[in-house]
């Protein structure tokens, strides 16, 4: 599957209902699809200034499957960027997070 801005910005949409309750601000997510061999996604703080927050995705995912749940992911790291938080797999606010998204029949995946 190669991924595109127009699937990523739905999916997103649909993510900050359904698992974010709406809470996450969603205008300050910045999208960058490219080439990675070695990650699916990242998810890091783009702007200290006014807040903006990266997620970056590969182009090209082995599945629908793999591309939603990378996405779902990333924006977990982006609640955790855009509340200040410690930015990792083993936070209060990751398994929070997590939860409700496998609530929703999301899987996040944690690969080394």
């Amino acid at each position: 599957m190669i991924a595109t801005e127009a699937e990523i910005i739905a999916l997103i949409k649909k993510v900050n209902q359904t698992v974010f309750d709406g809470m996450l601000p969603i205008d300050l997510i910045d999208i960058d699809i490219e080439f990675q061999d070695d990650v699916w996604g990242y998810c890091i703080p783009h702007d200290e200034v006014d807040g903006r927050i990266l997620l970056g995705v590969t182009d090209h995912f082995e599945d629908k499957i793999q591309f939603v749940d990378t996405v779902v992911h990333e924006l977990v790291h982006a609640m955790q960027i855009y509340n200040e938080v410690r930015v990792g797999h083993d936070t209060k606010l990751w398994n929070h997070y997590v939860q409700k998204a496998e609530d929703a029949g999301y899987h996040i995946q944690i690969i080394f």
